[in-house]
């Protein structure tokens, strides 16, 4: 299980719980939104494609540029290796949905990157959509996702403020 801590824009919020079988929970207070959730990851398992995760999520059309700030992650040894949280664009709800995911990993024991993902067609393995993966500084982690017509851009940064992009994926 891996918890997280952090704040979005203020939106109305949906939450969907895509094929995890963890106990999970979504709160939020005084405008800090904390999830506590687990699932078997948002990748392939063993060559099956079943996504698992909690889905907190604004439904949204066209162009965007979303910004979460990420105070604090943590996971027990179980999650370590694949515990993410971040910003995704997702088709459907399904599990196996095309998307594309600017991520931040807990601090160690797990990886403490940025990381930018994605998966092109529904049904296949996600990949990663970048080669450099910046440090990720908790608690001042920031994840940026815009996305321009056909490419969704993944920026990474320490105040809300100033970013710095680290990968580009075209959908095209």
């Amino acid at each position: 299980l891996s918890s997280f801590q952090g704040g979005a824009e203020s939106h109305a919020q949906s939450i969907a719980n895509i094929n995890n079988n963890d106990p999970w929970s979504v709160t939020v207070v005084g405008g800090v939104t904390n999830i506590v959730a687990g699932g078997l990851d948002i990748w392939d398992e063993g060559g099956v494609v079943e996504d698992g995760f909690v889905f907190v999520y604004i439904p949204v059309t066209g162009d965007f540029d979303y910004r979460l700030h990420v105070r604090s992650m943590t996971t027990d040894s179980s999650a370590s290796g694949g515990a993410k949280c971040g910003l995704m664009a997702r088709e459907n709800l399904t599990p196996g949905s095309p998307h594309v995911f600017c991520a931040v990993t807990p601090p160690p024991p797990g990886k403490n990157l940025y990381q930018a993902l994605g998966r092109d067609l529904p049904g296949y393995g996600s990949c990663w959509a970048g080669p450099n993966y910046p440090t990720a500084p908790y608690p001042n982690a920031w994840l940026r996702l815009r996305h321009e017509g056909d490419v969704f851009k993944y920026y990474w940064g320490k105040n809300g403020y100033t970013w710095q992009q680290f990968s580009v994926h075209d959908t095209t």
